[in-house]
């Protein structure tokens, strides 16, 4: 049920924030070849994140050690990743892995469901300096991903 909720959720913020999201259009964005993924592998990335325990638990994000959760993190599953990183060393912002799945949502439902498949960004958080990227990769050698466990420090995360 919950699952379910979280796929409605999705389309309903799609529909209403529809403008903020931004779908790759080419294979090739700068340096990185993206690959097409799918929503299956990219759905059950969001859900890595709304399975922890302090899922919608308030969390402070930072690039610098020692405030908060550390920026940037991923996760993948197949040849999906999620992506989450601030846009400058300064921004901190507050908020849950719920609203991270949330907007991974309206990006798998905007960008991964509809062809040409290859994923998207967009900003998350109250503050919006945030951006949550999910993306299709070659499995063996692109960008360093390979399927992990849960980041140990998602596991450990400590509320704000």
């Amino acid at each position: 049920m919950y699952v379910l909720s979280l796929f409605l959720l999705n389309t309903l913020v799609y529909s209403a924030f529809s403008a903020s999201v931004g779908c790759f259009r080419r294979q090739v964005t700068g340096e990185m070849v993206l690959y097409p993924t799918t929503f299956k592998e990219c759905y059950a990335v969001q859900r890595k994140l709304v399975q922890q325990d302090k899922a919608q638990a308030p969390i402070t994000f930072s690039r610098k050690a020692g405030i908060g959760y550390k920026v940037p993190d991923y996760w993948t599953v197949g040849n999906c990743a999620l992506t989450i990183d601030l846009h400058s060393e300064d921004d901190i912002d507050t908020m849950s892995f719920y609203d991270i799945a949330v907007q991974a949502g309206v990006l798998n439902v905007g960008c991964v469901a509809k062809p040409p498949h290859f994923g998207g960004t967009c900003p998350v958080g109250p503050k919006k300096v945030m951006n949550v990227t999910l993306l299709g990769f070659a499995r063996s050698t692109q960008l360093g991903f390979n399927d992990r466990p849960p980041s140990e420090q998602a596991r450990n995360v400590s509320v704000s």
